[in-house]
């Protein structure tokens, strides 16, 4: 891989290495004296380690009984492969000739990913095409014979983050498509629908301007509440543009715009400053354990209910009397 154009410092991953004793058992050497591996394992692992095979009580404390070889028996690699074994015979046998005992220096970490061993290997990109490197890389890999059960994957933090973005901005796009067909469908009219479509963004702008207080907009609590401040938004848009349908139907009112606000005024004051009052506890105690999330929601509800109200009965009715000039229904718009 260091060798591939736009690859810089390509480095295995370091892993801890810690010497320790390897015992492997020579299954025919073993039979030869009625040894079988199991036994084996068993005998020196109680010789080398130890095993607990009791309890001592001695002034209401408890102590470990436990059988264990003399130090000296197990000083050195030199001892540990003379440690004597008993056969089903009666006699003894050392371990060197039943097994082979060496000083290994396995790893003392092993990483997994779903249950699956791995080892990093990791390479820089400072030409900045990163994805056209990761391309090279997987083409280069993907001609290496590997082992049965191995396998390459081949991934960058950069890639990954891209690819989630354009996810992200997909999704988003998808999701104000349904919300503005939602919105036609309600009204029943393509311009209406346009005009509360634009106006929902200026309803968060109370929400955005408090989030940073309890640590910015991109925090869990602070996304919560631009949904419940959205949701607020939408309903209360909807309830003032059917007011003003219901007013342009009607042949006698002169002011439809005036009289829908008149009439949108109190359900639309009413849920904002009703959950802007049950939001405001959660943001004057403060940081306290158990509220992290609790806190920047309320926050950002209070700032976004301000704005809805705002935008709701001030600026979107100002635009509709801009947007409309004739206020009264076209001979093609659907009401109901």
């Amino acid at each position: 891989m260091s060798g591939l154009r736009g690859v810089a410092n390509a480095a295995v991953q370091a892993q801890p290495m810690e010497p320790s004793i390897q015992i492997a058992t020579n299954a025919d050497a073993a039979a030869a004296h009625g040894l079988k591996p199991g036994d084996v394992r068993r005998t020196t692992a109680v010789l080398i380690a130890g095993i607990p095979v009791g309890s001592y009580y001695e002034q209401q404390q408890i102590f470990d009984v436990a059988v264990w070889s003399e130090p000296g028996m197990r000083g050195d690699l030199t001892a540990i492969a003379n440690l004597p074994l008993d056969t089903p015979g009666g006699g003894q046998v050392a371990l060197k000739d039943v097994a082979t005992v060496s000083m290994q220096p396995p790893a003392t970490e092993i990483h997994h990913d779903q249950a699956s061993r791995y080892i990093d290997i990791t390479a820089d990109v400072p030409g900045g095409n990163v994805r056209g490197v990761v391309d090279r890389v997987r083409a280069a890999v993907g001609n290496v014979a590997l082992p049965t059960g191995y396998h390459v994957q081949v991934s960058s933090d950069v890639v990954l983050r891209q690819d989630g973005d354009r996810e992200a901005l997909i999704y988003s796009l998808v999701v104000a498509v349904g919300v503005f067909l939602l919105l036609q469908a309600a009204l029943r009219s393509w311009r209406r629908a346009a005009l509360l479509f634009c106006a929902l963004p200026l309803a968060l702008a109370g929400g955005v301007a408090t989030a940073p207080i309890a640590g910015g907009p991109l925090t869990v609590g602070a996304l919560i509440g631009f949904l419940a401040v959205f949701g607020v938004a939408v309903r209360a848009g909807l309830v003032v543009m059917r007011d003003i349908q219901l007013s342009e139907a009607e042949a006698a009112d002169a002011e439809p715009v005036a009289t829908a606000v008149r009439r949108s005024v109190f359900p639309t004051v009413v849920s904002t400053v009703g959950l802007a009052l049950l939001s405001l506890p959660f943001a004057v105690v403060g940081d306290l354990a158990g509220l992290e999330v609790l806190r920047p929601l309320a926050l950002v509800v209070i700032g976004g209910m301000v704005t809805t109200a705002l935008v709701m009965l001030i600026l979107l009715p100002a635009l509709h009397l801009r947007w409309f000039a004739d206020s009264r229904p076209a001979s093609g718009e659907m009401h109901a």
